[in-house]
């Protein structure tokens, strides 16, 4: 990008990403993102992995609002960005249901967590 920005190198973009699919032969669809360090910095499931945050383990299909519930004891300032996409600061995170992703009813559908969430909140 720099050489559309006079030079500046500020404007380079760095991505490092891995992008799984039917990891260890099981249905599953998710990227890791590293920062410049090679240090993870992002997680996005799309499906086929549970995640664990804190004490609640986030399976995918389940409804939704049973996760928004008892993710509301870390992050009492989640709430709706769009219809189906929730967004959790506190926790660095969003997550949202299979019809905000395309597809039917108000189940698990995805789930991202980073280290920076900014562009998430501008």
């Amino acid at each position: 990008m720099a050489e559309y920005f006079d030079g500046d190198e500020s404007q380079n973009i760095h991505q490092y990403r891995d992008i799984y699919e039917n990891y260890k032969a099981a249905e599953n669809y998710f990227f890791l993102s590293y920062d410049e360090n090679g240090l993870l910095s992002e997680v996005e499931i799309h499906w086929g992995i549970s995640i664990k945050v804190y004490d609640q383990i986030l399976i995918f299909d389940t409804p939704i609002q049973i996760f928004l519930d008892n993710l509301s004891l870390y992050d009492d300032t989640a709430h709706e960005t769009e219809e189906g996409n929730y967004l959790l600061p506190k926790l660095k995170m969003s997550i949202a249901t299979s019809e905000a992703m395309g597809g039917n009813g108000d189940g698990l559908s995805y789930f991202y967590a980073g280290k920076n969430i900014d562009h998430l909140i501008e």
